[in-house]
């Protein structure tokens, strides 16, 4: 779903609640590069499809396969295919994050875009490159009047698109996964969703890991997983239920593995990546009047509004934030109190 940006400049407390997390600062440094000309939003949405083919997007691009580590901030426009930052341990400091592609209508997982921000949007500007060259884009943003200005602003950010950068995330054919930095004494076990798991080598059961088999026994995969998390090793209990969980969903039985992905997530210290679980893959009860006047009133707060022209960015949040298969907000009553707070 289309998500509409602020007007440039930029800040990352608007992109934070825009998009639903806290955005790293290089992504709103590309973000002005990007459209510092720009005089509206609109005109920023525009660019930044023009230049790298994403259209803006939040939480509510997620699709039920897109793993929790993964925050969309973009859309391809195309079969729910997205980008996003890949965040493998939001308890680990961090001044950047890798970019992954997620298209849930291929059985790949996330592959890889670029390992920080300006290297993504360097690769995929390489890409426009190369299918312009090939076949000719109908929206070329190399022949548009703009670009020589924005080409020079991405320069001073050692962005230099080329031919030879198109295709460097590809081994074979095919894209790579989303590998993070491992941190002394960490471990990262890759799976079959590209994300992998990345933890304190000792949360990790010493023994090789178990085989998860095409067409998974659930019951016997919770079981496990259950034990490895009694027994200090929520990691591999982490593991073994997204290994179960790509297998199987979006089959019903695929809640009974998020709700106790909940319960991992909480163990391994990541009350975010819980949320996440909880808030796109289980079915909610909706929200009290109190409950949608205490969220709205975060979102106010976080993205700083201040009277009735903010209404539409007000609305834009919540519905990223709670619209879709798992709604909690009954937006008829929501839009009438974020008028009656916005005019307070």
């Amino acid at each position: 779903m289309r998500h509409t940006l602020s007007a440039p400049p930029f800040d990352a407390a608007k992109l934070s609640a825009n998009f639903g997390f806290p955005v790293p600062p290089p992504f709103v440094t590309l973000l002005n590069a990007l459209c510092a000309d720009c005089g509206s939003a609109k005109a920023a949405c525009e660019r930044l499809e023009d230049v790298l083919g994403w259209v803006p997007a939040g939480d509510d691009m997620r699709y039920d396969g897109t793993p929790p580590e993964l925050f969309p901030i973009a859309g391809t426009g195309v079969d729910g295919g997205h980008f996003g930052y890949v965040i493998h341990a939001p308890e680990l400091p961090a001044c950047d994050h890798p970019i992954g592609r997620f298209e849930p209508m291929d059985s790949d997982g996330v592959r890889l875009v670029g390992v920080t921000t300006f290297k993504a949007a360097e690769t995929v500007l390489s890409f426009e490159m190369q299918c312009d060259q090939e076949f000719g884009l109908f929206r070329s943003p190399f022949s548009s009047a703009w670009w020589p200005e924005v080409a020079a602003r991405l320069r001073s950010l050692s962005i230099e698109p080329d031919l030879a950068k198109a295709g460097c995330h590809y081994e074979n054919g095919d894209g790579r996964p989303v590998t993070p930095a491992v941190p002394e004494g960490w471990r990262h076990v890759a799976s079959a969703d590209g994300i992998g798991v990345l933890a304190p080598a000792p949360l990790f059961h010493p023994a090789p890991l178990p085989a998860v088999e095409r067409r998974p026994d659930v019951s016997a995969v919770l079981g496990a997983a259950l034990r490895y998390t009694a027994d200090q090793f929520p990691a591999t209990a982490l593991w073994l239920l997204r290994e179960c969980y790509w297998r199987v969903w979006p089959d019903p039985v695929s809640i009974a593995l998020c709700r106790a992905m909940i319960d991992v997530y909480h163990a391994l210290g990541r009350r975010s990546l819980a949320v996440v679980v909880n808030r796109h893959r289980i079915p909610a009860q909706q929200m009290t009047e109190d409950e949608m006047r205490a969220a709205i009133a975060d979102v106010i707060k976080d993205s700083g509004a201040t009277g009735k022209k903010d209404m539409g960015e007000v609305m834009g949040i919540l519905r990223g934030k709670y619209a879709g298969k798992y709604a909690k907000i009954d937006f008829a009553k929501a839009s009438a109190m974020v008028k009656a707070a916005l005019s307070g």
